[in-house]
């Protein structure tokens, strides 16, 4: 196992990001919303606050810039922050 495997980083899709393999409660209700839509809660400079089924959750944009208020989907996980894409 090279460094950045035991770190939890994988240069393969869909593999965990996390090295010991635990899917945390936190974790399988993040999964649980991928391809939910939501709106951006605050601007979203990479990182930011959206609010999906009435939760706000701490989010990370595949985009540089999202304006609040702006339609989102959430496309994945990452570092126990949800994935989202503008829509």
């Amino acid at each position: 196992m090279g460094l950045f495997s035991f770190l939890g980083f994988s240069s393969r899709k869909g593999e965990s990001n996390n090295p010991l393999g635990i899917i945390t409660a936190q974790r399988k209700e993040l999964r649980q919303s991928i391809g939910r839509l939501g709106k951006a809660a605050t601007k979203l400079r990479l990182t930011g606050y959206v609010e999906i089924d009435g939760k706000r959750r701490e989010a990370i944009s595949t985009k540089i810039f999202v304006e609040k208020g702006r339609a989102i989907r959430v496309v994945g996980e990452r570092f126990g922050r949800l994935l989202v894409e503008p829509i």
